[in-house]
């Protein structure tokens, strides 16, 4: 089904990958993220907020990456931290990244209460799910998703919870039959200011906070193989 050039390895993510996880991450969301794109958001305005956040989620060992064997290049990058160790960044950032930032901290305020009543060790943040331009559409998000799984419930986390902003991603998600969907925000209807900073998002129409259970590996791998049979 997969047409990859290169053989890929999938790793946690260390100091050894990180610049380059922080490069795919940051090169991804402007090419690709719905809001970055509306916003015109560049990889140097995200910087500073995606790099302090992969070295961040280090602490917690909850975070991988896809890069090419020959050349160590990362690819594609799943980047999670534990809730109860979450990452609150420092809050200096261009108007757009604000604008992101305070849809997000909107979007978890009906949930903020009940998130902070779990233990360190058991909810987990899903971050960023990014896998290069070129590189997408090969399966690599897949099994990003399987191998965090898998290895989320190894740690003993049983829940993770994130925030899902492109109707493609949603619709790759729901692919997932134990996604729950907790809270909507319409781009349309969503002011900061008096300002409807997203209008004019058609195909992209809301910010999803989404829920699911943490799976062992043997569900996980089934659920793959589920999600690739659907694709």
């Amino acid at each position: 089904m997969y047409n990859l050039k290169h053989e890929l390895a999938y790793t946690k993510l260390s100091t050894a990958n990180l610049e380059s996880a922080s490069n795919c991450v940051c090169k991804t969301f402007a090419y690709n993220e719905p809001l970055a794109r509306h916003l015109e958001m560049t990889e140097e305005d995200l910087k500073p907020f995606f790099h302090p956040l992969l070295v961040h989620s280090l602490e917690d060992d909850l975070s991988w990456v896809a890069s090419i064997k020959e050349t160590g290049e990362v690819v594609g990058a799943s980047i999670c931290t534990d809730f109860a160790n979450d990452f609150y960044p420092e809050r200096s950032f261009t108007p757009k990244l604000e604008y992101t930032l305070k849809l997000f901290d909107d979007l978890w305020r009906p949930f903020i209460q009940e998130t902070h009543l779990y233990p360190k060790g058991y909810l987990a943040h899903g971050y960023v799910a990014a896998v290069l331009p070129e590189y997408q559409r090969l399966g690599i998000l897949t099994q990003l998703y399987q191998v965090s799984f898998a290895h989320g419930w190894k740690k003993g986390y049983r829940k993770v919870m994130g925030e899902i902003t492109s109707q493609y991603s949603l619709n790759f998600m729901r692919k997932i039959p134990i996604l729950k969907e907790c809270h909507a925000i319409s781009y349309a209807d969503y002011e900061v200011d008096g300002k409807k900073v997203f209008s004019g998002m058609d195909t992209h129409e809301k910010c999803i906070l989404f829920s699911l259970s943490f799976e062992n590996e043997n569900q996980s791998q089934l659920r793959t193989t589920q999600m690739v049979n659907s694709l």
